[in-house]
């Protein structure tokens, strides 16, 4: 026992206060062991030999952590099935381990370097990756409420950004006493309670019901922003609208994506109530709204976003060499629905629309915009469908537009010859 009255520090990784009773409490691992679980993963998973991919990540990027369940499931079978069935209790304490392993690597660095500062704590975001195929926007129901889920689309629109709050700040007004309560992520606000905790002392009248008031100034907040994610053509069955779901990102996922915009998202399908609800359900207090937190976004589409698209040199130089081409402008008209005999005309307008124009300021401070809107009439099957199909086939994110342009013109065609 010599070695124990020295002054030091000694701890364990056990748990304080081991569970024992029900073999079912028995084989679920504690918080304490599932976090330490997490800071061994970020710490020694290795890529390679000597090369361990999540540490350096997050010592470059200490803000947000992208972590992909097959390594997560290489390591530890245990983790991802957890993860996958309470991802609202795992992830959080995801994100703990993941400050943790930071503030160490920090201060490792000050000590290498002799700085004695104590490093700042910061907040480290969890972005989930899989490769697994997604799940149809059309099977999700309530089995899947709470759970990780995987769902592919295109996003047709996108609010504004919003301060979420995190923790609210309250104080009495009767004794000035305050307290922080968290709110729930996601579209999910705080629970106030209803009573205060302070003993009244003689002469003291007590705190009444509801006494608390919130300080918005002191509050704590994260941005947030709403999108709403609609089906993929390909995947909406014949004779049928495509449907849509609202999805809320925060933090670090916040204006990364603009309408448009293909994706696969990973997130929490996840339960809220509208305040724009009917009469008729507002008295219904089970009926709740489904959305998706988004907690990983997977496969942007480069070129509808703010990205350029990576070309190789011999493409470029391809494209330079075609461009000089004095007819170019025929040559691509000509490739525009090869099978359908003539419509020369049609098949210029066609390109103009796929290729668009520049957008001009001119001298005034007027803007012009570089959008060309073609007007398509004709009588019935000459046509229309199949440069529709050319379009949907080559510019999948404008056929919506297009689309639209043959519907109103087949509308606007029937009620003129009526």
């Amino acid at each position: 026992m010599s070695g124990w009255d020295e002054g030091a520090v000694y701890y364990s990784d056990q748990a304080q206060f081991p569970e024992s009773g029900s073999d079912a409490a028995a084989a679920t691992p504690s918080r304490h062991t599932i976090l330490r679980k997490f800071k061994e993963f970020i710490r020694s998973f290795e890529a390679d030999k000597n090369v361990f991919p999540y540490r350096e990540s997050l010592i470059d990027n200490p803000k947000s952590l992208l972590v992909h369940l097959e390594d997560l499931l290489a390591f530890d079978t245990e983790l991802p099935s957890l993860l996958r069935s309470s991802p609202s209790d795992y992830l959080p304490l995801f994100e703990t381990a993941a400050a943790e392993v930071l503030q160490s690597l920090r201060l490792k660095e000050q000590g290498e370097s002799g700085e004695m500062k104590e490093p700042e704590t910061r907040e480290v975001q969890i972005l989930l990756s899989s490769k697994e195929d997604p799940v149809s926007m059309r099977l999700l129901g309530a089995h899947y409420i709470s759970k990780l889920i995987k769902i592919a689309g295109i996003t047709i629109s996108a609010s504004r950004v919003k301060a979420k709050a995190t923790y609210v700040s309250l104080v009495c007004k009767n004794c000035q006493s305050t307290r922080e309560v968290p709110c729930r992520p996601g579209l999910g606000g705080a629970i106030v309670p209803r009573s205060c905790d302070h003993v009244p002392q003689t002469g003291e009248e007590p705190c009444p019901i509801d006494p608390w008031i919130v300080v918005p100034d002191k509050s704590k907040y994260v941005d947030q922003q709403t999108l709403k994610l609609q089906e993929n053509p390909e995947d909406v069955p014949t004779g049928e609208l495509p449907r849509n779901m609202l999805l809320s990102v925060d933090r670090n996922l916040v204006q990364r994506i603009v309408p448009g915009t293909r994706l696969t998202i990973i997130g929490i399908y996840s339960i809220f109530q509208a305040a724009n609800s009917s009469a008729s359900q507002r008295g219904a207090v089970a009926i709740r709204q489904p959305y998706i937190r988004v907690v990983g976004i997977e496969e942007i589409n480069e070129s509808s976003s703010r990205g350029h698209a990576a070309f190789t040199i011999e493409e470029v130089e391809e494209f330079k060499k075609f461009a000089s081409r004095t007819d170019a402008y025929e040559v691509i008209c000509s490739k525009i629905a090869p099978s359908i005999f003539g419509e020369e005309n049609v098949k210029k307008a066609v390109a103009c629309l796929l290729f668009g124009g520049s957008r001009k300021n001119l001298p005034d401070g007027v803007k012009l915009r570089g959008d060309i809107n073609v007007l398509l009439l004709g009588d019935p099957s000459t046509a229309k469908s199949q440069f529709l199909k050319f379009v949907e086939k080559t510019a999948p994110c404008g056929c919506i537009y297009f689309r639209k342009r043959l519907v109103s013109c087949w509308s606007y065609s029937f009620c003129h010859k009526r």
